[in-house]
Order: structure tokens, then sequence, then C-alpha cells
């Protein structure tokens, strides 16, 4: 796929995709913030529950999106993978049934979100060329993977909550270390070739200013 062609798809996830989903969720969370403001945040009222949770997921999405948009190489496969991150962690939130007489489904929600972390691990490996070996951002991966598994099988509210905390906690930390020695790398990358295209230009220009002066 050309390079424009791989623009036109990360400009598709992030002027469209990611914004719609984004908006739907505020939609949803802005009436269900004020009712707990109104009332008092009460952990033991499965409003605050599902509040609680769909805040996490939303952390979830934004850093998601925050991480993936600042990456440069981009191709098909980045593309679907993050379509699917999309959809899952939607799949995630509407389970929380925020605003709804049902029940937290649990087990969707952690299925979703080990789904959704079995995504981060390929996508990571796929892009290992742009961002180098991240061993601490796959050991986080794949323990989230599998714990949401292991959430998915226990059924708590309580401990998926708890879990949603933890690996966002963590997601942000990392991600937001991964991030910054990845600029820095871009950073220095640009540096030095910008030093090499001035180290060419140097000869011709003094060559130019000899010229002038005969």
């Amino acid at each position: 796929m050309s390079g424009e062609g791989r623009l036109r798809l990360k400009r598709l996830l992030f002027n469209l995709f990611y914004p719609a989903v984004l908006g739907t969720f505020f939609v949803s969370l802005l009436p269900a913030v004020e009712a707990s403001f109104q009332r008092g945040l009460q952990f033991s009222a499965a409003l605050d529950w599902k509040l609680i949770l769909c805040l996490l997921i939303v952390a979830h999405f934004i850093v998601d999106y925050v991480f993936t948009e600042e990456i440069r190489a981009y191709r098909l496969s980045l593309f679907l993978i993050d379509l699917a991150v999309v959809v899952l962690l939607y799949a995630a939130y509407v389970n929380v049934h925020l605003g709804e007489d049902p029940p937290i489904g649990v087990r969707a929600i952690a299925s979703a979100m080990a789904g959704v972390y079995a995504c981060f691990l390929l996508w990571e490996h796929l892009s290992r060329l742009e961002i180098g070996r991240q061993p601490a951002m796959t050991a986080y991966e794949a323990a989230s993977a599998i714990g949401f598994v292991v959430l998915a099988i226990l059924r708590s509210t309580t401990l998926l909550a708890l879990g949603l905390a933890v690996a966002t906690l963590a997601m942000i930390v990392i991600c937001g270390r991964v991030l910054r020695q990845y600029n820095l790398r871009q950073g220095i990358e640009e540096g030095s070739s910008q030093g090499a295209v001035n180290t060419i230009a140097a000869p011709d220009a003094n060559r130019a200013m000899r010229g002038r002066r005969r």
C-alpha cells in the first residue's frame, strides 16, 4: 500500500471512528456523572459501580487513541487491529448497561477487555521496527489479557473494577514512557538527517561563494 493510502487509513480511523465512538461514550456518561454528583458517590449504588467501570473503559480508549495517533508508521494490518480495539472497547462499554436496568455484564466486559489486550500484543509485535522492543509493555499486555480471562470466569464486579483500575494506571505509565522514548528517538534521527543534509550542502554553498567572489 502506498504512503498516501496508509495516510488515508489513519485519517479514517482517527478522524471518524475514534471521535464517533468517544462522542457516544460522552453522551451517555454526562447524565450519569451529573446524577452521581447530585446524590453523592455511593459505591453500594449500582449506578456508581457502572459509572466507575465506564470511566475506566473510556480512559483505556483515550490512552489508546493518544498512543496510536503518535506512531508515524502505519499500514493496513495496524488499521485492522485498531479497528478491532475500537469495536471491543465499545462492546465492553455497552455491556456495563449505564443508565439501564440490566445488571453489569461482567463476563462480557472482561472477555472484551481480554480481546483488547490480545490486540495490543499483536499491534506491539507488528510495530517493533517503529517503537523498538518493549519488554515491560509486552509483559503488562500479556498479564492483562490473562487477568481479564480470569475475571471473566470469576464474574466479580469489584474485582473487575479493580482490574480495570490497575490496567488503566499501568497503561498510562508504560505507554507514556514508550512515547517519550519514541519521540526522543525520532528527534535524534531527524537531527541526524538534517545534519547529513547540511554536511552535503556545505561544499556546494562554499563553491558558490567562491564563484561569486571571482
